[in-house]
């Protein structure tokens, strides 16, 4: 009797635990674009530091993008050397710049949005500290509302390290998101 209670107490925890992994892998689903025809626009500045000290204020330069009907994303800046696609540029201070690589794809799950943009491709971008390497990050994507356009936040978040140097490279602030001529861009689901 004991050893059948100890099988059925087993088999229980085991199912309750292979349900809430089935839960939780489920929990984040695709979020789609509301305009994937007009293109895509980031403008704003951001506050990067190295190990959490040192900061340098950095703001987009002139980009574009695409939004595409699956989540996915691709952002870019003008004027970048190859290979351009999906590479944003911002201007530091200091008359540095940050590379990074801006593609990846949104998501919902428990009633909000982010975007995951994807590791860097290329070994070593360059960055107001030296040469550094993207990593996977997601931040929260918050939809327009009234006057205030959609936009991706950024909370001291880890978004790479230095190579061959050591350090991490965190973000602070806020993205701004609307289409090439400054329409709303939101996310659904």
């Amino acid at each position: 009797m004991r050893t059948t209670i100890t099988r059925l107490a087993s088999t229980t925890a085991l199912m309750v635990a292979m349900l809430a992994l089935t839960a939780s892998s489920a929990m984040a689903a695709t979020a789609y674009w509301s305009d994937t025809d007009s293109g895509m626009k980031l403008s704003g500045t951001i506050t990067i530091k190295k190990d959490g000290g040192s900061a340098k204020t950095c703001t987009l330069a002139a980009n574009g993008g695409d939004a595409y009907e699956d989540g996915e994303f691709d952002v870019y800046s003008a004027g970048i050397p190859a290979p351009s696609t999906g590479r944003l540029k911002l201007n530091c201070t200091g008359s540095t710049v940050l590379y990074m690589f801006g593609v990846g794809w949104a998501t919902h799950a428990s009633g909000a949005f982010s975007l995951t943009f994807d590791n860097e491709p290329i070994l070593g971008q360059q960055s107001p500290y030296g040469t550094w390497i993207q990593d996977t990050f997601q931040v929260p994507f918050t939809n327009a509302a009234g006057a205030t356009p959609s936009q991706i936040t950024f909370n001291d978040t880890h978004i790479g390290d230095l190579y061959p140097a050591s350090g991490a490279v965190t973000a602070t602030g806020t993205i701004n998101v609307r289409t090439l001529t400054g329409g709303v861009l939101t996310l659904h689901q």
